[in-house]
């Protein structure tokens, strides 16, 4: 009989434990229990770029499973998102979270929940917050990184227009030179002017030509359809004008670059030839 008791009471002790601790509920409805949690460790504050690693799974399926960082940008409470969900942990804490699948699509991922989920049903995420950099830290770092690019950047120009006996003062922000004259009409803003163009970096290395595609480009001169270089460079131009326009980034794709081609904080070289202006 003793034995017997024993046996139940240690089942029932495994049992509970397999389940864990209970599940808690944060004011936007989001389901968590820790798996570790520090007490008294700090939480970080909207601002911060938390270092975690996420795991995410819905009916079976695994829709996310990697180690990243997060922006935590806001904390939006009662919307049962995950910014709510990560602002619960310290450094060190792991937690399993649970969210209505609809909800999460909407709010976290702001995009269409796919059709093969139940949206009654729920998402269950694994994270682990490893640790977090302050926002404070993050702005100086960044406006560090920025002056010391800006600094880069006028270093390599002024290496290249001396280098190459440029000797064109800057206008509008931008260095311009006609290396041929055209015949045609001056060209006016707003007009759809038609080019053939040819982008390089100071290397040399080009990064994007019209000649290549055997395409020219048109474009409205003046409304921001193309950078500042470009609606400024060819303001005093004719049709039929052949020049050069070196454009320090800040003319051009400036601190963030464009994604794929051109790094931040590039100055770039133009070699256009106006074709044609209506």
């Amino acid at each position: 009989m003793k034995s017997s008791f024993l046996l139940l009471l240690s089942s029932f002790i495994l049992a509970v434990s397999a389940c864990g601790p209970s599940f808690e509920h944060s004011p936007g409805n989001i389901k968590y229990r820790y798996i570790v949690h520090n007490e008294k460790g700090k939480k970080p504050q909207i601002g911060d770029v938390l270092s975690l690693n996420i795991r995410i799974e819905a009916e079976d399926s695994v829709i996310l499973n990697n180690q990243l960082f997060f922006n935590l940008d806001s904390v939006r409470y009662n919307e049962c998102d995950i910014h709510e969900g990560l602002a619960l942990l310290a450094s060190g804490d792991s937690v399993e979270m649970r969210m209505n699948t609809k909800l999460f699509y909407q709010n976290s991922f702001h995009t269409k929940m796919p059709e093969r989920f139940d949206p009654d049903g729920e998402v269950i995420l694994h994270i682990r917050l490893f640790s977090f950099v302050g926002k404070q830290k993050i702005d100086r770092e960044r406006q560090a990184y920025s002056n010391q690019s800006k600094l880069d950047e006028q270093k390599e120009l002024d290496d290249y227009l001396s280098e190459n006996q440029i000797n064109a003062e800057a206008k509008d922000g931008i260095y311009v030179t006609i290396t041929q004259n055209g015949a045609g009409a001056p060209l006016r803003n707003e007009q759809k002017v038609t080019v053939n163009y040819t982008g390089k970096f100071l290397s040399g290395q080009i990064f994007d030509s019209s000649y290549d595609r055997n395409e020219a480009y048109t474009f409205t001169l003046g409304v921001g359809e193309v950078i500042p270089a470009w609606d400024n460079g060819l303001k005093n131009a004719h049709i039929g004008d052949k020049l050069q326009i070196i454009s320090p980034s800040a003319q051009a794709y400036g601190a963030e670059g464009s994604e794929g081609y051109i790094p931040p904080f590039t100055t770039l070289l133009f070699e256009i030839e106006i074709l044609d202006a209506k």
